[in-house]
């Protein structure tokens, strides 16, 4: 069995975030799987991604919602109420080395998850380039985006993510919609509330009773079955104060 770090859920600041998520791609050992949540409310927008062109400056600052840019690609996401996970470990973990055998391989873990709370999901499987390039006349925002193997539920996203690899060592991690606010969201990734509702569904909008606590024993469960030994960390983050 391969011994796996978890790190149940937590809120930090969305710079904080980053620098957790940055440390264990360029710093960290073994394997590392965590879930949290932003506190105050983020947006995090891709490495090659300008703010000023996919989010609504004004509307974050007054709201007090800070802006932070991922060491990943990938469109913008409005971190509110939404559950983030994210996975490091060697690249030779992976039988395929491409981004798109990472992509698939840690897609699979999600769908175990999903399908473990009774999720009735499908697997995406590949985009074909005509529809990612028609998606992206939606906008940039990450929800919004067409990506290879999503997780789709009644024909919607629930997942996005984001992936980076850097030597040999990979970090995904992703904005799992939990609680969505369309409406919101909108706002501040400038774009339509009814293209959010076409393309977007949420946790709570399946299972109105399901919590953060049931979603994380979930992921313990399934990491398990695919041949984890699950060493649970409470000891915070030290090594980057």
């Amino acid at each position: 069995m391969i011994k796996l770090n978890f790190y149940p859920f937590g809120f930090n600041a969305p710079e904080k975030n980053m620098e957790i998520d940055n440390y264990f791609l360029r710093k960290g050992e073994g394997f590392v799987f965590r879930l949290y949540g932003w506190k105050p409310y983020g947006v995090s927008i891709g490495v090659s991604q300008q703010k000023e062109r996919v989010c609504n400056v004004d509307y974050c600052k007054n709201n007090g919602i800070e802006i932070v840019k991922r060491v990943t690609g990938g469109g913008a996401v409005y971190h509110k109420n939404d559950i983030t996970y994210m996975l490091s470990c060697p690249l030779d973990f992976f039988e395929e080395k491409s981004v798109l055998g990472v992509y698939r391989k840690i897609a699979q873990i999600l769908l175990a998850i999903f399908k473990f709370l009774k999720i009735e999901c499908d697997f995406a499987g590949k985009v074909q380039k005509e529809l990612r390039v028609e998606g992206m006349k939606n906008g940039v925002a990450c929800f919004l985006l067409p990506s290879d193997y999503e997780i789709i539920v009644k024909g919607k996203k629930v997942v996005g993510n984001a992936l980076r690899i850097e030597k040999n060592r990979i970090l995904q991690h992703g904005s799992i919609a939990f609680d969505f606010d369309y409406k919101e969201t909108a706002i501040v990734l400038n774009t339509s509330e009814e293209k959010l509702r076409q393309r977007v569904i949420s946790l709570k909008e399946i299972n109105p009773h399901l919590t953060i606590k049931q979603f994380e024993e979930a992921c313990i469960t399934c990491l398990k079955d695919f041949g984890f030994y699950i060493n649970v960390e409470r000891k915070g983050w030290p090594f980057i104060e």
